[in-house]
């Protein structure tokens, strides 16, 4: 499979690279990203977007996404950019879904991976693919079905399977160096829990909470978020 993604490299740039990963059923231009990789290349960093296959304009059947799937398409990215020229620090940026991503990645890749941040990481996923429910939509936990339907998109059986068993904080909490992770205290897509439990699993994390911003830290929140 092709993935495509835009590289963003400023004309005075230090020598980190900052690769950011989007969310579930979106893509490498989604607003928050957007947002958080302009500042960054205002601030001398080269950033890297990129679509998840299956998503955007990368190749792929996004009914076949899993979590492992994704991760799988990030070491690729990340192999990628350890080949740039003139790129010595790399550090991982995740919003929701991409957030769980981030954090496992960083953990497989410990000794490559120098900074992470996670906003809204959606590590609850886990917790409800256990219940049965998928962004408001519930199934038989027991018996799983072959796909259901969310927003007119069909997602696999597998990722449900899948995502019962994932080990997110235990991967992640291979991860020793720092991390962030940012969460608002209105989110109803993904619960504050799902950050507090990487503060209190991960060796160097430290956790901000935007009172009153949502899951995608839309309007007065985004400049917060970009900022923390």
């Amino acid at each position: 499979l092709n993935l495509r993604g835009v590289v963003e490299r400023p004309e005075n740039s230090n020598n980190t690279a900052v690769i950011l990963f989007h969310g579930f059923l979106s893509d490498r231009n989604e607003g928050l990203l957007a947002s958080v990789s302009q500042d960054l290349v205002e601030h001398g960093f080269t950033t890297v977007r990129f679509d998840f296959d299956g998503c955007g304009q990368s190749d792929g059947d996004f009914s076949k996404m899993t979590v492992s799937a994704e991760i799988s398409d990030a070491i690729e990215i990340l192999n990628y950019v350890r080949k740039m020229k003139g790129i010595d620090h790399i550090y991982l940026v995740g919003h929701s879904q991409g957030g769980i991503v981030v954090s496992m990645l960083a953990g497989y890749y410990h000794d490559v991976i120098d900074r992470v941040a996670l906003l809204a990481p959606a590590a609850t996923l886990k917790d409800d693919a256990q219940r049965g429910t998928c962004m408001g939509v519930t199934y038989d936990a027991l018996h799983v079905p072959d796909s259901i339907t969310i927003h007119g998109t069909k997602i696999g059986g597998r990722y449900l399977r899948m995502a019962q068993t994932l080990p997110i904080y235990e991967v992640a909490s291979q991860f020793i160096g720092p991390m962030l992770t940012v969460h608002g205290s209105k989110d109803k897509v993904v619960s504050p829990i799902a950050s507090s439990r990487y503060a209190e699993r991960c060796a160097d994390c430290r956790l901000r909470t935007i009172s009153g911003a949502g899951h995608s830290f839309d309007g007065e929140y985004r400049a917060k978020a970009v900022e923390i």
